[in-house]
């Protein structure tokens, strides 16, 4: 079984000694967890870069969906070409031989995040086009079940199981974590339809629900409600922001 443990609300129930000697994966900020996960997800680049900064990588497995570098002798080159952003972040310490170039999703800011080569083998990076554009907690899913995991456990998943999309983080002041999730915010909405293709795509997996007082249980895709979302397709998005 492998567990993926989200950072809903629910969160706060999991006793962490339980999961020492269990495989789990885990996102963004529970990297400061005492118990670390076997391997940390990080879709935002606001999210890699302070991962990377803390050099968390170091020590620990982290899955990146895209991470290019190139030898940090172009640094200072690539510095000089690269436009105007409202913000511009460089992340470079002692021993960094190799950079990554990454823009935030609305355009306005830049980082160059260095990296120590000789660790470059904890960072895994994931770009199966099938799961272009997923969120973090469906990519970790999605890479699980393309890497051959038949039994994977969700905790702390409360967007999906109790439509509550509230993050234990959200007023940590970490990163750029989203305080204002709602049921009414497309980001909630899209989140579960992606979980929905998943499960359509993949039907000869099981996937499980971790309950306080039953324990296991498996998810059945057929009696899944989530409204007032649009389809998600796998490697291609929603149909109607797909230019024909």
């Amino acid at each position: 079984m492998l567990y993926l443990i989200g950072n809903g609300p629910s969160q706060k129930n999991i006793d962490w000694e339980e999961y020492k000697d269990k495989e789990w994966w885990g996102f963004n900020a529970v990297s400061l967890n005492t118990v670390k996960p076997d391997l940390l997800f990080a879709i935002d680049i606001e999210v890699q870069a302070g991962i990377v900064e803390q050099e968390y990588y170091k020590t620990n497995k982290v899955a990146f969906a895209e991470f290019d570098t190139v030898p940090i002798e172009m640094w200072d080159m690539m510095k000089m070409g690269i436009g105007e952003y409202e913000k511009f972040h460089e992340i470079r310490k002692d021993g960094d031989t190799e950079f990554s170039v990454q823009g935030s999703y609305d355009g306005k800011e830049c980082f160059f995040i260095g990296i120590n080569g000789d660790y470059g083998n904890n960072i895994v990076m994931y770009n199966n086009p099938k799961l272009k554009n997923l969120f973090g907690g469906m990519s970790a899913l999605g890479y699980a079940i393309e890497n051959g995991y038949k039994d994977i456990c969700l905790i702390g998943f409360d967007a999906l199981e109790y439509n509550d999309p509230s993050n234990v983080f959200s007023e940590s002041g970490l990163y750029k974590y989203k305080v204002d999730y709602t049921e009414d915010d497309r980001v909630f909405q899209t989140q579960q339809q992606q979980f929905l293709a998943l499960l359509r795509e993949y039907e000869n997996i099981n996937v499980y629900w971790k309950k306080p007082l039953d324990g296991l249980v498996k998810i059945d895709y057929n009696v899944l409600n989530y409204e007032n979302s649009e389809k998600w397709i796998l490697g291609v998005g929603h149909p109607s922001e797909v230019s024909l």
